[in-house]
């Protein structure tokens, strides 16, 4: 089962009514039935992403800018953008990383990008940079993690 909210909504609990704000956007993290969900607030493409447990209560409070339901054991999450940098360098400011079906960062977030997730593995990159190049430190731009 999948769960996207493409416009603003809530969690409302049966017995104990709103639980949440009705402002927040929502997608599946993982099985419904463990009761934890990607909720993320803000305008499109600046949205906050945190992991929200079906209580409403956060299991990671928001902090992520882009999220991905958990695959394999791993869920690819990035940062926020730095907005304290000049426009022309903020989209390299994005960094990705993976959190495991806790929620807890397990692939630390570096600057590059990440792949889906197969079985162990997933692709990565530095962003910007060409596939089999490597760095001025001598570090492929891409490869596995």
């Amino acid at each position: 089962m999948s769960l996207n909210s493409f416009g603003e909504a809530g969690l409302y609990g049966l017995h104990r009514g709103w639980l949440t704000d009705i402002d927040f956007k929502f997608t599946t993290f993982d099985d419904p039935v463990r009761g934890l969900l990607w909720a993320g607030r803000g305008e499109q493409y600046r949205e906050v992403w945190g992991l929200m447990r079906t209580d409403g209560s956060w299991q990671v409070l928001p902090q992520y800018s882009y999220v991905q339901r958990l695959v394999g054991g791993r869920a690819i999450v990035r940062s926020l953008i730095d907005d304290s940098l000049p426009p022309e360098e903020r989209f390299g400011s994005i960094t990705s990383g993976a959190v495991n079906s806790d929620g807890e960062l397990v692939v630390p977030l570096e600057r590059r990008w990440l792949g889906a997730w197969r079985g162990e593995y997933a692709a990565a990159g530095r962003l910007g940079a060409a596939p089999g190049v490597r760095s001025s430190d001598g570090q492929p731009e891409s490869g596995l993690v």
